[in-house]
């Protein structure tokens, strides 16, 4: 079990979008088209070399998850027991407070505001090489894990 991934065990997962996670440069999640969509984005100007790492701040991660859960706290699921929320109980986490057409609106595309970019030059040839292969074996298991569903 990896712990190091954005998800408290006693608060739950914190992520920007359900997608990226402050600390974890070219990390993704995925569930759905739309994070699939929005990750090729992201990760698309790493591929063509014009950046070597893209990185979510804290400070639009936790915008975005005051938002989500402000919009969650009148809803039935914050009233309910349910896998949704971590325990059973505590914060509701695995769920969108809103139709996935908003969802989709809001990941259309990257707003590169929210994102701390690191371009080539200040990366060693190694260190670059090294990224790019992370990344296309990240960019492999989101192909081998759209496949399997």
């Amino acid at each position: 079990m990896i712990f190091a991934t954005g998800f408290d065990v006693v608060r739950g997962p914190k992520a920007y979008l359900g997608t990226t996670l402050p600390g974890f440069p070219n990390f993704f999640t995925i569930l759905g088209a739309c994070k699939i969509n929005y990750i090729i984005r992201l990760i698309t100007p790493v591929l063509q070399q014009k950046i070597t790492s893209v990185e979510v701040t804290a400070q639009a991660t936790d915008a975005y998850n005051a938002k989500i859960h402000q919009k969650l706290s009148g809803s039935v699921f914050t009233q309910c027991s349910s896998y949704y929320r971590v325990g059973g109980n505590g914060k509701v986490a695995m769920i969108f407070p809103g139709p996935i057409s908003l969802f989709w609106w809001w990941a259309r595309r990257p707003n590169w505001t929210h994102y701390t970019v690191m371009k080539g030059s200040v990366e060693k040839a190694y260190n670059v090489t090294l990224m790019r292969t992370q990344v296309l074996s990240t960019v492999v298991l989101v192909l081998v894990a759209c496949w399997l569903i």
